[in-house]
Order: structure tokens, then sequence, then C-alpha cells
């Protein structure tokens, strides 16, 4: 089995990853910004890299005793961009010649609206202003000489009362409505937290140089329909509302304007190459019935 850089291990999905990675037999080495970060990987068993994105020799050195990397960071602050390249720089350089697996995590948001017609991998890029600077991450990583550099690209991500979906149920018990933007027929692609785990796990042990993966479970959901789901897992009488597209920059930030676009993708591909197959329930049962109804207030 492997010893691998977790970059983003404490974080929602890179924590899934982890932990996926450990049953599988891979030793993780997880990078700690901060005391939490640290207490969180002891408790969870791994070992402990103590440092930042934006310390680049460490991260080099730290790769030099490892198989391989996986980068499962998110960090959406005015410095993202040019953090994740100079870290994604010094990890490719610091593997070069190894061969080892250096996962990426973009998204499937990279691809723009879909309009009703799901999205490939082969499908043209058209990412949102927020995350352009990706595409040519993307690329390196998948170029990158002497390295076997794999791109996931994720739908939305839930599972394990976490996520994006636990923001908008705090967001609707707050406002006491589940909101939504334009008609509400707008659909969105998703995918459990576990079984995307399994997909990075997969992927770190067999995928490619230059792979990359889409990530959906095979149930878009509308807008309203979430919407509908999170009124009913935060306790608010079913209440839904529209709201406008300013309204929802307010709320949403840069990203507002992907609440209204069709956001369907496939992950045939991953099935296919990978034999990945999600298993665990839609997001509209698990809002409803599952890990989400135990957060409501």
């Amino acid at each position: 089995m492997s010893r691998l850089l977790m970059i983003g291990a404490t974080g929602y999905l890179g924590s899934a990853i982890a932990a996926e990675l450990a049953r599988r037999g891979h030793t993780v080495l997880g990078l700690a910004a901060n005391d939490a970060a640290t207490a969180a990987l002891d408790a969870a068993g791994y070992e402990t890299l103590a440092g930042g994105l934006a310390d680049v020799e460490l991260l080099a050195r730290a790769v030099h005793g490892t198989d391989g990397v996986v980068y499962a960071a998110g960090a959406p602050t005015p410095q993202w961009a040019e953090t994740e390249r100079t870290a994604i720089s010094a990890l490719l350089g610091a593997l070069s010649g190894t061969g080892g697996p250096l996962l990426y995590t973009s998204g499937s948001l990279m691809h723009g609206p879909t309009d009703g017609r799901a999205a490939t991998e082969d499908s043209p890029l058209a990412p949102p202003a927020a995350l352009a600077f990706k595409a040519a991450i993307e690329r390196h990583v998948r170029s990158a000489p002497g390295v076997r550099g794999v791109v996931i690209r994720p739908s939305s991500c839930y599972g394990n009362g976490g996520g994006g979906p636990a923001r908008l149920l705090e967001l609707t018990r707050r406002t006491g409505a589940a909101v939504h933007t334009g008609d509400g027929a707008a659909r969105h692609s998703f995918v459990h937290v576990e079984d995307l785990a399994r997909l990075y796990a997969l992927a770190f042990e067999g995928a490619e140089h230059g792979s990359v993966y889409l990530a959906e479970d095979g149930h878009p959901v509308t807008t309203r329909r979430l919407a509908e789901a999170l009124a009913a897992a935060a306790g608010v009488g079913g209440q839904v509302r529209q709201i406008t597209d300013e309204q929802a920059e307010r709320i949403f930030g840069p990203l507002a304007p992907t609440l209204a676009m069709e956001s369907v993708v496939s992950s045939a591909k991953a099935r296919r190459e990978l034999g990945w197959i999600p298993r665990q329930t839609d997001v509209v049962t698990d809002l409803t019935a599952g890990s989400y109804r135990n957060t409501a207030a």
C-alpha cells in the first residue's frame, strides 16, 4: 500500500477521502494548518504535516517521502487562485519522474450551463469567472511529465449531514424559508461524499495519467425540488420562495449565477473505466429522511 500526502484531509470532502484510503490500507499524511486540524488528524490516526498551502518548500519536501498526492482543498479566498496554482506546481515538480499519482479536485461547474444535455468529460469547458483559473491547473496536472496526473470534477456534494446542504439548511432555518432563483426548473447533479471518496480511491489506485472523471449519482434534482426538501428538513413549514439574482449574489457571492443554470453531468466514464458505482441514497431522500434530519433545529 502507499503513503500519500493528503491536502484537505480535515475538510468535508477530504476527510471522507482520507478515511476511505486509510480503510483500504494506505497511510495518510495530512496537511495541518492549525492546532485544530492537527488534533483532528491525530484523532483519525493519520500522520501530520504542520503547515499551510503557501509553504511550497514544505510541500515539496513532504512529497519526497510519499508515493502520491491527493489535493482536495477548498479555499475560496481572494488568494485562492494563486495559492492553488503555486501549490499544485510545487507538488507536481516534487513528484516529477516518480510516476506517482496526483489527484486534483476541480468541479462539474467547469462545464458551465449544460442546457438539458448531460455534459461528459469531453464536453467544452465554460467555467464561471470564479472558477476559470482551474482550467489551466487541470491542463497542468494532466500534461505534467513523470507524474500520473488525474482530475476529478465532482458535482454538488452532500451526505453525512454536512457540505453545501448543511449550510443551506442553516440559511433556511435562519430566514424561515428555502430559496431558489429563476423558475426553479434548472436541474443540478449531485454525488454523495462517501461515493465520491470511493471514486478518489479507485482513481488513486488505478486511473491513467491524463484522465479526468466527472462524478454524479444519476439523480439530478431541480432547484425547486431541492428547496422543498430543504424546507422540509429545516422544519419551516414547507416555505419556499424565489429570490432575485441580486439577492442571490448577496447571499451566495460570486457563484450565485450558477444556481439558476442547468448543470447536469454524466459519470458514465468513471463507471466504465474504474468500475465505480454510487451506492448511497439520493440528496432529496438524505435531506428529508436521512443524515440531515438530526441537524434541524
